[in-house]
């Protein structure tokens, strides 16, 4: 399935959307974690989709099928482990958008001429 964005900048486009998704989910996780660390009871929760993307990637097949899973690993939150993870998430986001955004930038260069 092509969406007009993919229509547009190419298959790339796709991946990068799924890419933000992705990292979008892992942020609410995070946060969901962190919201929760005092609680003994709860269990900490980390989001993977990477390896299902690139299987798509790698076979052709669609990438827009591919949804992040959500899934508990039984260990107790760290606070200082989960801030870091949170912050990486987020740096990973801020570089994926930016390469969205100059991949942008650069067709609407192409068509404007400036």
């Amino acid at each position: 399935m092509t969406n007009g964005l993919e229509s547009i900048l190419g298959g790339e486009a796709g991946v990068l959307a799924k890419l933000l998704d992705g990292a979008s989910v892992r942020q609410r996780v995070h946060a969901a974690n962190l919201a929760n660390a005092n609680n003994p009871a709860y269990r900490r929760r980390e989001v993977r989709f990477e390896e299902a993307l690139g299987k798509a990637i790698a076979s052709g097949g669609d990438v827009d099928a591919v949804r992040p899973e959500i899934v508990a690993t039984g260990e107790p939150v760290d606070l200082e482990t989960e801030m870091g993870r949170l912050t990486q998430n987020a740096l990973t986001y801020k570089v994926w958008a930016e390469v969205l955004s100059r991949k942008i930038g650069t067709l609407r260069i192409a068509i404007t001429g400036r």
